[in-house]
């Protein structure tokens, strides 16, 4: 076959002219910092950034905010725990110091009033709550752990039904489990 100057000059400006193409996708990509700019250019790649770029949101909302949010819901936890702590120890050295023999029955009836308020403090802490969310009532974190209030009208009915024979029964299986 032969080659003549016009097919080597049209080979040769139509290397040119895709390399001057590929030079431009490259600084394109290089400028935007982006591969492709459209999706139909290459769908695999669009599909593949799709699904790095949710993974990338999950991740994001993770570090910044249910990390921080836990962080705080322990430390509150933390912090209520520590409280109950004190507050039990408190009551114990209250009631070792009321089992003397050796005090009035003022002091037991201070006693008694001390026990009372520590009480109250361990119903507080009990119901200490993250953001609006109660720590201790596990998955219903929109009530309350105790009552603040007595209620004496309030009653209940359990609507399952047994028999004396149903708790013969269990009194025979924890008999059982205890030997």
């Amino acid at each position: 076959m032969r080659i003549t100057n016009s097919i080597i000059t049209h080979n040769a400006a139509k290397n040119i002219n895709g390399n001057k193409a590929n030079v431009d996708r490259v600084n394109q990509q290089m400028s935007s910092e982006k591969k492709i700019q459209r999706p139909s250019e290459d769908p695999v790649v669009a599909i593949r950034a799709l699904r790095l770029r949710g993974d990338l949101n999950q991740l994001e909302q993770y570090n910044d905010r249910n990390i921080p949010d836990a962080e705080s819901w322990l430390s509150v936890t933390d912090t209520a725990l520590g409280n109950l702590k004190s507050i039990l120890t408190t009551i114990r050295t209250q009631c070792e110091y009321g089992a003397s023999d050796q005090i009035t029955t003022d002091d037991r009836n201070t006693i008694l009033k001390t026990l009372e308020k520590m009480r109250d403090q361990i119903y507080a802490e009990g119901n200490a709550d993250y953001a609006g969310r109660t720590v201790f009532t596990g998955y219903r974190t929109n009530k309350k752990l105790t009552f603040m209030n007595y209620e004496a009208d309030t009653s209940y009915q359990i609507k399952q039904k047994f028999s004396f024979t149903d708790l013969e029964e269990q009194t025979q299986e924890c008999q059982w489990l205890k030997k």
